[in-house]
């Protein structure tokens, strides 16, 4: 259900195309049996290194999920304007984290069947663009948290689900008026000390849920875990053939960039695809805790850590390597851009979409050109293959 989502926003915004005539550079040849010891050798260090960063990353977040938990249990015990104000402080510290990891939807993070080794772990965790508040709503009638939680629909879990249940503002339901809830009277039946009680318990059961996941995710990733074994290590041929399979695996997981931060969490707010109005705030990602530009933020850094590699070797190396210095000193600049025009705009998403828009505007382009090197030069230039979903996008 989510990459029809994506396929069809892709195939929208496809048609916004800009069409470039500078001939595609031609491909290196990066093999691992080039004969190239050097260029080897840097290869299995991106491939070190970036195993390294996801496992960090994920390692953080368990942490910081562990932070939500108990500031979630005090809440729920409390029920206390303090203790919630407090969940909510760790909720924005967490999900910080993780939407770099959003970006990191390698191995079992990813979807099954479309990413090597993946297990989808990702959506047990944020099923955006999944999420349903109205779904969160029903379960909380039937008391669905209750028990077999872990059995349910990913959009009635995880960060979204919660980031409803901490900032839902009145004690109303975000079901349509047709909806059986509405109709038959079941919510109108619970008291509004119910509903805070029954927010407060849901709340709890999606955070520890989150915490097991978490907890699976990290451990993959460890020294020694079983997916980082074979991500570093890729001779015995169980999830990749080769260490080029690898960097194309991360090389996948950078589009996210494109597909999710661009074509959705961009575009149709913006009016761009997808909006029958000039501007769709009511599409933005974060609706509830109003985070959505502090969402992309995270996006972007972690892009931009995944192409750097921080203070080891990267992406940008490659390319130095193989003699692509004008491209990779592009793309670091345009990655770099797109992270201070998002710094440069005071305020989140919803209010600067409604005041200045252009400024979001310019995020937009700014994050497109990045994309247009993503998918021409960069993948060209280091022998990678664009993945399926951005394959055929001329935008």
């Amino acid at each position: 259900m989510k990459y029809l989502v994506l396929l069809v926003l892709g195939l929208l915004v496809g048609c916004e195309s800009k069409t470039d005539s500078t001939p595609a550079p031609e491909p290196n040849n990066v093999s691992e049996n080039n004969g190239d010891a050097d260029l080897v050798a840097l290869r299995q260090a991106v491939v070190e290194n970036h195993a390294a960063y996801i496992h960090e990353t994920l390692s953080e977040f368990e942490t910081q999920s562990k932070e939500l938990q108990s500031a979630v249990n005090a809440w729920q015990a409390s029920g206390s304007t303090s203790d919630l104000e407090s969940a909510i402080g760790e909720f924005h510290e967490a999900m910080d984290v993780w939407q770099r990891a959003e970006v990191l939807q390698v191995g079992p993070a990813g979807v099954m069947g479309a990413v090597a080794g993946g297990e989808d772990l990702r959506d047990q965790i944020y099923s955006w663009p999944l999420s349903n508040a109205c779904r969160v709503d029903q379960e909380l009638v039937r008391l669905g948290y209750e028990s077999d939680f872990a059995s349910q629909a990913v959009n009635v879990r995880g960060l979204d689900a919660l980031e409803y249940l901490l900032f839902a503002q009145d004690t109303s339901n975000a079901c349509p008026i047709n909806s059986m809830i509405n109709t038959d009277g079941q919510w109108a039946a619970l008291s509004e000390d119910e509903i805070r009680e029954r927010r407060r318990t849901y709340a709890k059961a999606a955070t520890d849920l989150v915490v097991t996941s978490a907890e699976d995710l990290s451990a993959r990733w460890a020294e020694g875990g079983s997916f980082r074994t074979q991500f570093t290590d890729p001779s015995s041929g169980q999830v990749y053939g080769s260490v080029r399979e690898v960097l194309n695996g991360v090389s996948d997981a950078m589009f996210y960039v494109e597909k999710e931060v661009k074509d959705m969490k961009l575009a149709p707010p913006l009016g761009v695809v997808g909006c029958a109005s000039e501007t769709c705030p009511e599409l933005i990602e974060s609706k509830y805790g109003d985070r959505s530009l502090r969402n992309i933020r995270q996006n972007l850094v972690a892009f931009q850590w995944l192409f750097t590699g921080g203070e080891g070797s990267g992406f940008d190396d490659l390319l130095e390597a193989v003699g692509a210095e004008e491209t990779r000193d592009e793309l670091q600049n345009d990655i770099q851009m797109s992270i201070d025009l998002v710094d440069a705009i005071e305020g989140e998403f919803t209010p600067t979409l409604e005041s200045e828009p252009a400024k979001l505007q310019a995020v937009y382009d700014q994050v497109r050109n990045v994309s247009t090197i993503l998918k021409t030069d960069f993948v060209t230039l280091l022998d990678l293959d664009l993945p399926k979903r951005a394959e055929g996008d001329n935008d």
